[in-house]
């Protein structure tokens, strides 16, 4: 057999280039290292072609076997009594078996090593399992290569189904669920005893292995939104192993967390670095302006700069069409697959925050302005110095609770104050003629209590939940389904408008569930985020936190609303033209609605 062995081109990243720079750290496993560095050395030699191969492999056999063992120690992890208790260093356990696994000769003697492992552990004792209705799974377990043949050996097959089909985990050492969930604790899943190896800036390969092979079972296992990631699942494990096998430096190992936060198509999926990590990524620097996708073109928004004068030279609307000599289109297809987001528009939101930083002193820019093409060299500055607009609360100084033109309630959820809730919404709800709520924000309170009872007279929130199982890891069920209310109208009897955008995100669109049903509810704007439902958290080697959506969230006929973002009624977004005239169109209509007899 003649192994490959290609390296991930990781070349013309722009502002997310890595640089091959070998970096590390001293390893406390020394021996294992050697282990490795010899594999890798014969592996080498036995390679054809290397120079002129762009594809990014591993040798067959070892994509294979660590595919084989990734599997195996998930699903030993949530399914055996032993293991699930953690009884056993579950990781100590995998540092252990790699490098035997990856140093074996051939496929039947990994294939062997597997099935001892699994010989190893305590026997375990029969139980009657619980059975639950089909009519409430809402997603099934995945267990790919679990129980194929050209993956394990058929004794260790067996060995798998008797544990799946004869144990049932109530408890488990490494995830709690709460399904009694508060206001004051929403958070469904907890992800405990996972070690978080900070001391390791950049992780020894044996680390970073551990850390795909973490997130990769957490993802199957109990992310609700598995079945909806534009690729398969089961396909990202042999997909992202070479890109955290080949690794160089602690930036390279981050980019590579990026990616994989990025596979799970959620805009709440997010990957915290530390400042200087994030620093080199996306640089500290960076030009003193906003941007926005708008009309799918990078178009100027703000200044975030008032003393130097940038104003002058460029102006709100004008559009980017080249950094550095580079189509702004091509850099945004290279940015793409670092976005972790729901949906197209929320990957544009994250990409206009981060294309113009950079660690250098200026860019060159090519601006279209007013039809014509203009290159502009632009000062950039350390991004502290800067300032970068909330975009989850965009209206600082405005109230959130106001009367505008002539008697129009306007409520903007980002700066409404808990204790003035009651009485505000009170004046609101009594002396105009129309409402609007403004959900182009993350709320600061969930004022949505105060406001449903007087839009609808059977207020209430009104979604179906899908939820994980640790009995059944994998399973993913949805709360039973209800008739839906009568929609007689509250005590507030005119117009109300809902505007969204792709700020609109998890508390926003949880909002929009109170008011969606009501008779004289209209909903406007564009795609909102997609990423409703508890989020959860954990560690990852290397001092890393990763997040994710933790439930998911379905209208009562079942619709998801994860990725597709909430049910709009009319669709509307601002326009290049609207933004140089200083226009808020969707608030324009807005009025205009109410306004119209």
């Amino acid at each position: 057999m003649r192994w490959r062995f290609c390296k991930v081109d990781r070349s013309s990243l722009g502002k997310l280039e890595v640089r091959n720079i070998v970096g590390g750290s001293k390893t406390p496993l020394k021996k294992m290292k050697h282990l490795f560095l010899s594999f890798f050395f014969v592996a080498l030699l036995s390679c054809s072609n290397v120079a002129n191969s762009a594809e990014n492999c591993l040798p067959k056999e070892q994509e294979k076997s660590l595919v084989a063992l990734g599997q195996l120690w998930g699903f030993l992890k949530y399914h055996h009594p032993i293991v699930s208790e953690g009884k056993l260093d579950w990781d100590a356990e995998l540092i252990k078996i790699i490098p035997i696994v990856m140093n074996a000769p051939n496929e039947e003697e990994w294939k062997i090593i597997l099935d001892k492992w699994v010989d190893s552990l305590p026997d375990v004792v029969a139980t009657q399992k619980e059975t639950i209705p089909l009519s409430k799974i809402k997603v099934k377990a995945d267990y790919d290569e679990l129980f194929n043949p050209k993956y394990f050996n058929q004794s260790t097959i067996d060995k798998l189904q008797f544990i799946l089909d004869s144990t049932q985990i109530f408890e488990n050492h490494y995830i709690k669920l709460n399904y009694c969930r508060t206001y004051s604790n929403p958070y469904f899943i907890t992800i405990t005893n996972e070690p978080t190896y900070s001391d390791m800036a950049f992780p020894e390969l044996p680390y970073r292995i551990l850390a795909l092979f973490r997130y990769w079972n957490i993802v199957n296992y109990f992310f609700p939104c598995r079945e909806l990631c534009d690729t398969k699942w089961s396909e990202i494990l042999p997909e992202m192993l070479p890109e955290f096998v080949y690794a160089e430096n602690q930036k390279q190992y981050s980019l590579a967390c990026l990616k994989l936060c990025a596979k799970i198509d959620d805009s709440h999926g997010y990957v915290q670095l530390n400042s200087t990590m994030v620093d080199e990524i996306y640089g500290q620097r960076k030009v003193p302006f906003e941007t926005k996708f708008i009309e799918n073109k990078l178009a100027v928004t703000a200044f975030s700069c008032n003393s130097i004068g940038i104003e002058k030279e460029i102006s709100v609307g004008d559009i980017i069409t080249k950094i550095n000599g580079e189509k702004v289109e091509t850099v945004v297809e290279r940015l793409l697959p670092y976005a972790s987001a729901s949906n197209h528009e929320v990957k544009l939101r994250e990409i206009a925050k981060k294309i113009l930083r950079t660690n250098d002193d200026v860019f060159t820019l090519t601006f279209l302005k007013n039809g014509k093409s203009v290159n502009k060299i632009i000062q950039t500055y350390d991004i502290k110095l800067l300032k970068i607009p909330n975009y989850y609360s965009p209206k600082p100084d405005a109230a959130g609770y106001s009367i505008i033109q002539d008697s129009i309630g306007y409520i903007f959820p980002a700066n409404c104050n808990r204790e003035e809730r009651e009485s505000e919404v009170a004046r609101i709800m009594s002396n105009t003629k129309g409402l609007i709520i403004d959900l182009r924000c993350y709320p600061s309170d969930y004022n949505a209590f105060s406001i449903a009872p007087y839009l609808m007279k059977n207020h209430g929130y009104y979604s179906r939940d899908t939820k994980g199982n640790i009995s059944m890891p994998g399973y993913f069920l949805i709360g039973d389904e209800y008739p839906l209310p009568s929609d007689e109208v509250g005590s507030y009897t005119h117009k109300v408008v809902v505007i969204v955008n792709e700020y609109t995100q998890s508390q926003a669109e949880d909002h929009t569930f109170f008011y969606y049903l009501a008779p004289k509810v209209t909903i406007i704007g564009s795609k909102t985020a997609g990423a409703n439902g508890a989020i959860f958290s954990f560690p990852l080697p290397g001092g890393i936190t990763t997040e994710m959506t933790g439930i998911g969230v379905h209208y009562p006929d079942g619709t998801c609303m994860q990725r597709t973002g909430i049910k709009i009624n009319e669709e509307i977004k601002p326009t290049i033209a609207g933004i140089k005239a200083g226009r808020d169109e969707p608030l324009e209509r807005a009025i205009e609605i109410i306004n119209k007899q």
